[in-house]
C-alpha cells in the first residue's frame, strides 16, 4: 500500500513523539486502524536559528528540502509539525503544490476549530515569544471575527522559560503551575476559551480543560484529523 501522508518534524523532539502519537490515535479513531505516514526530521537548531532572525527565506529553504523527501516517499498529503515555521507559509505552500503535495496548516486548523466553539468570542493565545511575534494566530483569529487575548510581557517571559523545559522534558509541577496562573490569567482579562498555539503543550490539553473550566484548543489535533481525512478519504469522517 503506498504510504499518503507525511510531516516534518524534529522541531522539536518532544513535539515530534507527540505528533507521531496523534497519528497514531487519529487514524484509528477515523480509520479503525493504523495507517502507514513518513516522517523528515530537521535539525532544531538550524530552524531555531532562521526562525529567531525572521529569516523566512532560510525557513522555506529547509521546510522545502523535507518536503522534496516527503514528496519522493511518495507522499501527496503533508504537514509541518511546528508553529513558527509557518511563517514561510506563502513561500512554501505554492511550491509544494508544485511536487504533488496538499499542506495542511496548523494555524487554518487551529482556528477552524475555534470557529466551530458556539458563542465563543474571545481566545486566549499560548504560545512562545517567536511565535507571538509573527502574529500567525491572532491575525488568523481575527480573520474569522474573533478577538485574541495576548499573554503581556512578563507572562510571554514565563511562557517561553515554560515551554523550553516541555520541549526539552525537563517540565516539573512548577512549571506546570507557572502555566496554569498565566492561563488564569488570560480567562480574568475575558478569553472564553485557549488555543494552545505550541506543539509542546498539546498533551496537556486535556488537564488544562479540567483545571481551568474553559474549552482548550489543540491546534496540533485539528491538524492531524484534517490530513488523516485528506490522506485517507475513504475513512469514516474522511471528505471523498
Amino acid at each position: 500500500m503506498a504510504v499518503r501522508l507525511g510531516f516534518v518534524g524534529g522541531l522539536g523532539p518532544e513535539a515530534t513523539v507527540y505528533y507521531v502519537r496523534l497519528v497514531d490515535e487519529v487514524s484509528r479513531r477515523l480509520c479503525g486502524g493504523r495507517k502507514r505516514f513518513v516522517v523528515y526530521s530537521l535539525v532544531l537548531e538550524e530552524m531555531c536559528n532562521a526562525a529567531r532572525s525572521g529569516d523566512r527565506r532560510r525557513v522555506a529553504s529547509l521546510l522545502l528540502e523535507a518536503l522534496r523527501a516527503l514528496a519522493r516517499a511518495g507522499v501527496s498529503v503533508a504537514f509541518i509539525a511546528a508553529n513558527t515555521p509557518h511563517i514561510a507559509w506563502s513561500i512554501v505552500e505554492p511550491q509544494a503544490r508544485e511536487m504533488g503535495l496538499q499542506l495542511v496548516s496548523i494555524v487554518e486548523a487551529g482556528v477552524k476549530k475555534l470557529k466551530s466553539i458556539e458563542g465563543l468570542r474571545r481566545v486566549g493565545v499560548i504560545a512562545t515569544s517567536a511565535t507571538l511575534k509573527s502574529r500567525l494566530f491572532q491575525d488568523a483569529v481575527k480573520s474569522v471575527g474573533l478577538e485574541a487575548v495576548e499573554p503581556v510581557r512578563e507572562e510571554i517571559g514565563v511562557l517561553d522559560r515554560v515551554i523550553e523545559r516541555y520541549a526539552s522534558g525537563r517540565a516539573t509541577q512548577e512549571d506546570y503551575e507557572a502555566l496554569l496562573a498565566t492561563a488564569k490569567s488570560l480567562i480574568e482579562r475575558g478569553a472564553e476559551a485557549l488555543l494552545l498555539a505550541c506543539t509542546d503543550l498539546g498533551p496537556l490539553r486535556g488537564k488544562l480543560e479540567k483545571d481551568l473550566g474553559v474549552k482548550v484548543v489543540d491546534p496540533a489535533m485539528a491538524q492531524v484529523e484534517e490530513a488523516v481525512k485528506l490522506a485517507y478519504p475513504e475513512c469514516s469522517g474522511g471528505e471523498g
